[in-house]
C-alpha cells in the first residue's frame, strides 16, 4: 500500500510540474506572473520531458531499492557441490544459494545481476532440470532483466492514467519469460525445461525475474502449441486515450484563467 501511494505521489509531482511549465509558458507578457524570457517553446517542451524522465527514474530506483533490500535479508549458504557443478556447466558467473526450505529461483541485481536459487530446490532437481533453471535465469542476467523490469513497472506506475502502459509492461514480461525458456531449450532441450517447471514451486521476492513467471504460456510453448498474444483490448486503448486527455486537462487547468 505504501509503495502504491509513493507511485501516486510521484505521478502527482509529474502532473504538477508539467502544469507549472504550462502555466509559465502561456502567461501573457503584461501579466504579473513574471514569465522568464528564456523559457521559449523548446525550453518548455524540454522541461516537460525532463520532469517525466526524472519521475520515471526515481520510481524505478525506488522499486530496485525495495527489491534489493528484500533480497539482502535472505539467509544464504555455501552452494552444494552439485549446484556449483551446474554453475560451471551453464557458465553462470554469479550465483547465490538461499538457505532453508526456499524453492524459488530468480535473478536480481541492477548492475551485477545474480542468480538466486533455493537450497531445497537445488536438491530436488535433476542435473538437467537444474541446468534448465540456471540457463533460464542466466538469460535474464545477461539481458539485465531485473533493471529492465523495474523500468517497465515504473512506467506503468507513473503513467497510471494510461492503462495501456501497464498492459505493455505485462505483455513484455511474458515475452521475456518465453525468450528465456527458448535460450534454455537450445542448451538442454524442452523436456528438461518442462520437467523443471513441473517440479518447481514456492515463491520469490516481488519485483525479481522469477522462474515460475507466465507458466501457462511457457508450457504451451514447450508443447509446440501456437501462442496467441493478442494486442491490447479496445477498452484499454479507449481508457488510455480518455485518461491521457484528462491528465492534459489537469496540466492545462492552471493556465486556463490566463488564456
Amino acid at each position: 500500500m505504501i509503495d502504491r501511494a509513493m507511485a501516486l505521489v510521484l505521478s502527482g509531482v509529474v502532473l504538477l510540474g508539467v502544469a507549472c511549465v504550462a502555466f509559465i509558458g502561456v502567461c501573457p507578457p503584461a501579466a504579473t506572473c513574471a514569465r522568464p524570457i528564456w523559457l521559449d517553446a523548446n525550453a518548455r517542451m524540454s522541461a516537460v520531458v525532463l520532469i517525466v524522465l526524472v519521475a520515471w527514474l526515481v520510481r524505478a530506483a525506488l522499486l530496485v531499492h525495495v527489491t534489493e533490500r528484500g533480497v539482502r535479508h535472505l539467509a544464504t549458504t555455501v552452494a552444494p557441490s552439485h549446484l556449483r557443478a551446474a554453475q560451471v556447466r551453464v557458465g553462470a558467473r554469479r550465483l547465490v544459494c538461499v538457505e532453508g526450505d526456499s524453492e524459488a529461483a530468480f535473478c536480481s541485481g541492477t548492475w551485477r545481476p545474480t542468480i538466486f536459487i533455493g537450497e531445497k530446490l537445488a536438491g530436488r532437481l535433476s542435473a538437467e532440470e537444474l541446468d534448465a533453471v540456471l540457463l533460464h535465469e542466466l538469460d535474464h542476467a545477461t539481458r539485465y532483466e531485473p533493471v529492465r523490469r523495474a523500468m517497465r513497472h515504473a512506467a506503468a506506475d507513473i503513467f497510471f492514467f494510461a492503462p495501456i502502459v501497464r498492459w505493455w509492461a505485462r505483455h513484455r514480461t511474458v515475452q521475456v519469460e518465453l525468450a528465456a525458456d527458448r535460450a534454455a531449450v537450445d542448451r538442454v532441450g524442452a523436456r528438461a525445461v518442462a520437467a523443471a517447471l513441473w517440479t518447481l514451486g514456492g515463491s520469490a521476492p516481488s519485483g525479481v525475474a522469477a522462474f515460475m513467471g507466465s507458466a501457462g504460456l511457457r508450457v504451451a510453448q514447450l508443447l509446440g502449441d501456437s501462442i496467441a498474444q493478442p494486442g491490447p483490448p479496445r477498452r484499454l486503448v479507449a481508457a488510455s486515450v480518455v485518461g491521457t486527455y484528462l491528465a492534459l486537462q489537469v496540466v492545462a487547468c492552471a493556465a486556463t484563467p490566463f488564456l
